[in-house]
């Protein structure tokens, strides 16, 4: 367990991550729906749901997974430029 800095700081963080649906999601990474889908059902990407069962994401997890993304694409570049 942290100390009550760390935690109200992650606190903080969680409060303030803003929620968004699939189709925000899927605009953000450049992807359709359907491909966010299957990155959750790889667990690729982290989600939630909903009481009516839709999945939400927190932008935050959005930003981390188009980093890897990015990270990915860049290295079969460089692979590919070798």
């Amino acid at each position: 367990m942290g100390t009550i800095g760390e935690l109200f700081e992650a606190l903080k963080t969680r409060l303030s991550d803003r929620v968004i649906t699939i189709a925000e999601a899927a605009m953000l990474i450049g992807v359709c729906t359907t491909s966010v889908r299957r990155y959750v059902e790889r667990g690729s990407l982290k989600c939630f749901r909903t009481p009516g069962n839709q999945r939400r994401f927190y932008l935050s997890e959005i930003q981390k997974f188009a980093g890897r993304q990015k990270q990915a694409r860049a290295a079969l570049v460089e692979r590919a430029s070798h």
